[in-house]
């Protein structure tokens, strides 16, 4: 999603669930989780849509 001086901002999203967005630091450690439902300040808010009910199955014999 972006960064700023406090780390670096990525959204995340399960079927079935609320989003997240997670700030990490500069070691990649978690510094804190804020529910989409309280982050519309952090880079405009959740973007992910929702997943798709039923993936379209892989081709048969792997990739053309």
């Amino acid at each position: 999603m972006g960064r700023n001086a406090n780390g670096v901002f990525y959204e995340a999203k399960c079927e079935g669930a609320d989003g997240v967005i997670a700030r990490v630091n500069a070691e990649n450690v978690v510094q804190q989780i804020y529910p989409c439902a309280t982050a519309q300040q952090i880079g405009g808010g959740c973007k992910l849509t929702t997943a798709p009910a039923a993936a379209a199955p892989a081709p048969a014999g792997g990739r053309p």
